[in-house]
């Protein structure tokens, strides 16, 4: 047999024993390494933030946020503020975010320890409930409303539903049912400023305050 012939049909066999039996060398996807080394499913892996106020107060682990809508920002451009920080001060349980409409800076203070369920629409699937917030910036107002949200159990989404403005510097009380058997009836009771009374200075005058819930809003019961 031809020498070089010969060696060629060698070369050839010790191939295909190579290629047969899986004796080749792996080719490397160095796009499946992280710079750690670590496997490509691990590099991929998204790691998620929980939003601390949603799991903080709902228990809930997403990254979706609680907002609240300016009261008085227009119905076709409104400003929704995410709540991202919470506090407590002088025993009151606070959430509060920051805004920022043009050249104007604010902030909303929720206080969610006043929390109240409304015992309304479909409980399985969402809850209906009531909670005080305040609206500052920079003028020398702080503005208390009660505002309505629902909550939605399956998908983790808050919806602000309604707002009804309580007074500027308010001193809020509590927030009651009235009636167990009538949940579309609450009681509020607040301390406002006197006609004579400087801003400055503590509000005196109780007030309390009869409001109607729907699912689709808040109104003032006047007698």
């Amino acid at each position: 047999m031809n020498k070089s012939l010969y060696v060629i049909i060698s070369v050839v066999f010790i191939l295909a024993l190579y290629i047969g039996y899986g004796f080749m060398p792996a080719t490397i996807n160095h796009q499946a390494i992280s710079q750690t080394g670590e496997p490509s499913s691990s590099a991929n892996t998204l790691k998620v933030k929980y939003d601390d106020v949603m799991l903080a107060l709902f228990s809930f682990k997403t990254d979706k946020q609680w907002q609240i809508q300016l009261p008085e920002s227009p119905a076709n451009k409104p400003i929704f503020v995410p709540l991202t920080e919470l506090k407590q001060a002088d025993n009151v349980h606070l959430a509060i975010g920051h805004y920022q409409d043009e050249f104007e800076l604010g902030s909303v203070t929720l206080d969610y320890s006043k929390i109240t369920p409304i015992n309304l629409g479909n409980p399985e699937h969402e809850m209906l409930f009531v909670a005080p917030f305040v609206v500052a910036n920079q003028g020398s107002g702080n503005f208390w409303y009660l505002g309505l949200f629902r909550l939605n159990n399956q998908t983790a989404d808050i919806r602000h539903i309604d707002s009804l403005l309580l007074g500027d510097r308010i001193k809020l009380n509590t927030i009651d049912i009235i009636d167990p058997l009538n949940v579309s009836q609450l009681k509020l009771s607040y301390w406002q400023h006197g006609e004579q009374q400087a801003m400055a200075q503590a509000p005196n005058q109780l007030v309390e305050q009869n409001i109607a819930v729907s699912l689709t809003g808040l109104t003032q019961i006047t007698h």
